[in-house]
């Protein structure tokens, strides 16, 4: 009974406040991440059985469930937790949460007012309402990966001396088929140093390749290539010159099939671009990349 009423007063303090409640998870489910908590109000979890251990000792009540969200503990204490684990009972995300509206470069004219996390495993569904300057509300489904800031790298990787790239053949479960792609994969703070870092990452682990000369394809690496109309994930393109062979590769992720070709000749890669075996950030990546080597006076 005092659980209830715990929770009861929870989510009336958070509609209060204006956040907006999500659909009850199973029971029993955990999630375990990594959280830096600081001063404010972001997604928030009303827990009424969620212990949090900090050096001050474990702490009760709202708990965030995504990594880099800002943690309001109800006696107001702001501390750093290293580990979280807890029955979600169910998610609250404000219009002013981490993951809603806060994309470099975003329109200020439509804004984010509700988000609602209604699926996720390695992907996430989220039912968005977005109000247009006209007041309108619309509902829209979109995605997004696991990834810090929703953000991932393409590598095209270049021998100045042979005038060739390197691609993969890789399994995608979506076309259920081997495509052609560069490397590249997820941004992940707690792997690594930043976006540059990344690339080498999976330039090594993918391709197996390591060093080389490198080379950021945009005006900002902060920004990135938006990856589709109703998707939050953005990619950041780089251009590496002569990278070596890795002799100790970094392992692949478990589900990943992947088959480095090295030694692509660029006419090669233009018809495969234009055959459309590959994927659309490798596309966009090559093209950018080759526009730059000619303005490098490489090609």
């Amino acid at each position: 009974r005092d659980k209830v009423k715990h929770l009861r007063a929870e989510m009336t303090t958070a509609r209060r406040e204006g956040a907006f409640l999500l659909p009850l998870l199973p029971r029993g489910s955990f999630r375990r991440t990594d959280v830096q908590f600081s001063a404010g109000r972001d997604a928030i979890v009303p827990c009424c059985s969620c212990t949090l251990s900090s050096k001050a000792g474990p702490l009760m009540g709202r708990s965030v469930h995504r990594r880099g969200t800002t943690f309001t503990p109800a006696k107001g204490v702001f501390t750093t937790m290293r580990k979280v684990q807890c029955p979600v009972t169910s998610v609250l995300l404000g219009p002013t949460a981490s993951g809603a509206g806060n994309y470099k470069g975003e329109d200020p004219e439509f804004s984010i007012i509700r988000e609602e996390i209604v699926y996720q495993k390695y992907m996430m569904l989220i039912s968005q309402d977005v109000k247009y300057p006209n007041g309108k509300v619309i509902n829209y489904d979109v995605t997004a990966s696991q990834m810090d800031d929703y953000t991932a790298v393409t590598i095209f990787p270049f021998c100045t001396k042979t005038k060739t790239t390197t691609l993969l053949r890789e399994y995608c479960p979506g076309p259920n088929a081997m495509m052609y792609s560069l490397p590249g994969g997820g941004y992940d703070k707690s792997k690594h140093r930043d976006l540059q870092h990344a690339a080498e990452c999976e330039l090594s682990e993918e391709a197996q390749l390591r060093g080389g000369t490198w080379v950021p394809l945009m005006a900002s690496v902060k920004n990135g290539v938006a990856m589709g109309k109703s998707t939050k994930n953005r990619f950041v393109p780089w251009l590496v010159l002569d990278p070596e062979p890795d002799p100790n590769p970094m392992a692949q992720d478990y589900e990943e099939f992947i088959m480095p070709h090295r030694g692509i000749p660029i006419d090669d890669l233009q018809d495969i671009i234009f055959s459309g075996e590959i994927l659309l950030t490798s596309c966009i990546t090559s093209f950018v990349a080759l526009e730059k080597l000619r303005s490098m006076s490489i090609l």
